[in-house]
This record gives structure tokens, C-alpha cells and sequence, in this order.
């Protein structure tokens, strides 16, 4: 049993699919492959002694696969490819079709992979295998293709020489609990081609992504987004902060939302996460203290005629002579710019008073080297990664240093401040760099004194190992 080199979190958002039923191929698309000879393609990224094995169908290939039991985005075992040489000709921007009948819901990724003779390559955007027991047809038009690999003129030549069909372990799937997918079974049948027009050929690509033509600017009418809080307390004052997508088009400008508490409007912290090509907006984080004692429903409301900004408080966070000090109003914090502390100071404002409540060491980090010796976390950044007036994030990023002065373990803390409250949040996430694999996870921990009695928290043991990531 191993651990995972690498602890990441992903979200995968935004991914258009265009599925159309597999049929008729139509007259203008040249068949490349029927499927009718298996042998003609050949596995060339397997993983050693797993099984995968092709076979042939009923007019198709039937491809059975098999991941290791453990893997991480970018790692080699992630990815099983199936390849043929052939000699599609084409005249003007490719496009392309191929037919997948996938027999389990599994959630893994299918992509086209092409290539001419000088070693241009192009790739799909992957397609989710997560339909069961029916065929479908994967479209790819070559402005919707990523070029990977230049070749030696950066342009792709007829004809094409190699065909790639490649299947990915998906992230919720290597992430999963115990019974995750690790095999699958996929069947093709009639890859072709035909000659596109020259639109077939506009890069559709923005920031990796594919997205639909643009659409003109929406005007005219204000519009309401009523919001539905889940979480449910006493709380007058709870923290949200979660990200609402909008249709292209839809909010040109930031200052046109507004938040609504009944039909009072309220202040919150917005910002823009993401675009779309026309320049609209596509995703805003959106974070309010909310009443979450079902007294109050609030909304988004898109107020076109308003371009005034909200009134602001002060900014959280303040930087002076190599320290950040955030102040909610509840409570001070201050973070040393260039110590190892992961925390330096923490008071509490009562009656007027600042009292502190962290030992003079401040929090620290932690972890169990070789032969039981202690090895210290070393900050090699602290920043302020968000500032605002009612919500504020302090990022740092270290590393445990072994005795040789190799960084074998990074980490990434995070601590989320919101105005008005004598507490704070904290996500702490590291990552094995020591290039060893086969061994026990380390105990890490972060230590403090509050109020002059120590505590700690720790992560890991010497009695247990983890094949899956830890966080």
C-alpha cells in the first residue's frame, strides 16, 4: 500500500456537452475506421499488469480497461490510450465524428487525439463517460481541438497519420471512497471525417475551455434571483459565501447586483471569477452575513440603470512594517510577514479591551521526521489573497525542511476572517514532495497555547497509512 504524492482539490465546472444520437454518418464524412479489425490498434499507455484488453464486436471494438488503484491528476497511470496509424485526408478544417457505446456510468473521460506526419497534435475536450448501455456520437471539430504537440510547422498537414483514442480516471473517481470505478468498459465504432468550413476552423478555445457563440448583450429588464440558504441556526450573522453562475450575456457589469434581505438591500462582498468571451460575466462569489433563523429570504436582484457602487467599510486588512493585522471588530490578528509562525498574535476585543488569548510562540506547524525528530514548519510566503470589508483571507505557503535541507513536505494554510466575529476558520493542506511513496504518513500538527494551555491538532500517525489523499 502507498500514499498519494500529491494532495489537490478540484472543481470541475462549465463543461458544454453536445451529445447527438449515433446513426447515420452522412454523405460528406469519409469512414477512417469501421472497427472491423481490433488489431489493427494497439494499447501504448498501459498500466503494467492491469487489465486491458481489446476485442472485436458486432461492427464495433469493444475496449475493456483497468486504473491502478491509486492515482493523481497528471500522473501517467491516470491515462490509458489506444492508438492506429491511418491516412485520413482532408482539404479544409477537419471534423470529426466517432460512435461509444459505454456499458457503466463511471465518470471517466474520453478524448480524440490526432496527429499528422511532422508530429502536430490536436485534442478534443474530454467527454464524460456517465450514460450506461447506449451509443452516442462524439463530435470534434478542429477550432474546438487543442493543439498539445507543434510538430515541426505548427500546422496540422494532410493527412492525418495517427489516431488516438484516450481514456482518463476521473477526479470524483479517484478521489472516491472505497468501490470507486477503476474499470470500464467502452465499445467504438465508425470514426470519420469530412471537410469543414473555414468556421469549423475559429478557435473556440478560451482559457482551455469551449464555449457556444456568443450571444448579444441582454438589456432592458432588471432581473431577481431569489437565494435558498440551507443551513439553518440562531445565527443572525452566519457566513455564506458561494459562487452563482450566469448565462452570457446576462451581468456586464459588477455594480449592477445588488443583495436583497426581504425588500431591504443589504451589503455583501462580490467578485468576479471567471468571464465570458464577450466580456459578460460568467461567475460571481458572492458572500453576505446571513440570518439563517428563517426570519429572513434574500435574492440577487440585476438592477441595470444602477452603476453606483455599495457603500464600503474599511478594508479587513492592513499591511505596515512586514506585518498583516486584520481586524474584525470582534477580534485582532497579526501575521509576521517573514516568521515562521503560522499566527503571531491573537486578541479578543471585550468591553472596549484588546485581550490576548495566543501564546508568545503564536500558532505553529508541525511534523515527525526520520527517527522521531521534530521538524518545524518554515514560511516561504504570507500574503493577504483576499481583502475585503466584510470578509478577508490570509494565505501562507511553507514547507518541512528534512536534516539534508530537502523541502519534503509543502503546505498551503488558509484563514478566513468576517467582520464582526471573535472567531476565525482555518484550512490547512500539504503536500507529499519527498518523492517517496511506500511508507507511513508522517504525524503533522499545529501547536498553540491559548490562554497558557497548550493544544494541538494533528493530522496522521505513525499506526496508520493512507493510500487515498489526506487533508
Amino acid at each position: 500500500m502507498s500514499i498519494s504524492n500529491r494532495v489537490s482539490v478540484f472543481s470541475l465546472a462549465g463543461i458544454l456537452l453536445a451529445f447527438a444520437v449515433a446513426g447515420a454518418s452522412g454523405e460528406d464524412f469519409h469512414v477512417v475506421d469501421d472497427f472491423g479489425d481490433a488489431g489493427q490498434w494497439k494499447i501504448v499507455a498501459p498500466s503494467e499488469g492491469l487489465e486491458n484488453v481489446l476485442s472485436a464486436g458486432d461492427k464495433s471494438m469493444v475496449f475493456r480497461y483497468e486504473f491502478p488503484q491509486a492515482t493523481y491528476y497528471g500522473n501517467r497511470d491516470s491515462i490509458i490510450a489506444l492508438q492506429r496509424k491511418v491516412t485520413a485526408d482532408f482539404s479544409c478544417c477537419p471534423v470529426w465524428r466517432i460512435d461509444i457505446n459505454n456499458r457503466v456510468n463511471t465518470e471517466h473521460m474520453f478524448y480524440l487525439r490526432i496527429a499528422d506526419a511532422d508530429g502536430t497534435t490536436y485534442e478534443s475536450r474530454p467527454f464524460p463517460l456517465t450514460w450506461e448501455n447506449s451509443w452516442r456520437t462524439i463530435p470534434a471539430k478542429l477550432g474546438e481541438m487543442k493543439k498539445t504537440a507543434p510538430g515541426k510547422n505548427e500546422i496540422l498537414d494532410s493527412p492525418v497519420t495517427d489516431v488516438y483514442l484516450i481514456v482518463q480516471q476521473a477526479a470524483s473517481a479517484r478521489f472516491g471512497s472505497p468501490g470507486f470505478y477503476r474499470r470500464g468498459e467502452v465499445s467504438f465504432a465508425n470514426l470519420r471525417v469530412k471537410d469543414g468550413m473555414p468556421a469549423d476552423c475559429r478557435s473556440a478555445m478560451v482559457e482551455g475551455k469551449v464555449y457556444p457563440p456568443e450571444k448579444k448583450a441582454i438589456s432592458g429588464r432588471d432581473m431577481e434571483i431569489p437565494l435558498s440558504i440551507t443551513a439553518k441556526g440562531k445565527s443572525s450573522s452566519y457566513p455564506v459565501r458561494t459562487g452563482i453562475p450566469f448565462g452570457q450575456g446576462v451581468l456586464n457589469n459588477i455594480e449592477q447586483l445588488k443583495l436583497y434581505a426581504g425588500d431591504r438591500q443589504t451589503e455583501f462582498q462580490p467578485r468576479i471569477l471567471s468571464y465570458w468571451p464577450d466580456g459578460s460575466l460568467k461567475v460571481v462569489l458572492v458572500q453576505f452575513p446571513a440570518d439563517i433563523t428563517g426570519r429572513t429570504s434574500y435574492s440577487l436582484k440585476i438592477e441595470r440603470r444602477s452603476t453606483t457602487p455599495q457603500k464600503q467599510l474599511p478594508l479587513l486588512a492592513i499591511e505596515k512594517d512586514g506585518r498583516i493585522t486584520v481586524d474584525t471588530g470582534g477580534m485582532e490578528a497579526t501575521f509576521k510577514k517573514n516568521g515562521d509562525s503560522l499566527v503571531d498574535s491573537i486578541s479578543i476585543r471585550d468591553g472596549g479591551k484588546n485581550r490576548s488569548i495566543l501564546g508568545a510562540n503564536g500558532m505553529q506547524a508541525f511534523m515527525e521526521g526520520k527517527d522521531g525528530k521534530m521538524l518545524a514548519g518554515a514560511n516561504k510566503g504570507v500574503e493577504v489573497e483576499e481583502n475585503g470589508d466584510l470578509f478577508t483571507v490570509i494565505k501562507i505557503t511553507g514547507a518541512f525542511t528534512s536534516l539534508e535541507g530537502k523541502d519534503i513536505y509543502l503546505y498551503t494554510c488558509r484563514f478566513y476572517f468576517m467582520r464582526g466575529k471573535k472567531n476565525f476558520r482555518s484550512m490547512f493542506t500539504f503536500v507529499n514532495n519527498s518523492g517517496e511513496t511506500q511508507k507511513n504518513y508522517p504525524a503533522i500538527w499545529l501547536e498553540n497555547r491559548w490562554e497558557g494551555k497548550l493544544s494541538d491538532f494533528s493530522c496522521g500517525s505513525r499506526q496508520f497509512l493512507f493510500r487515498e489523499p489526506v487533508r
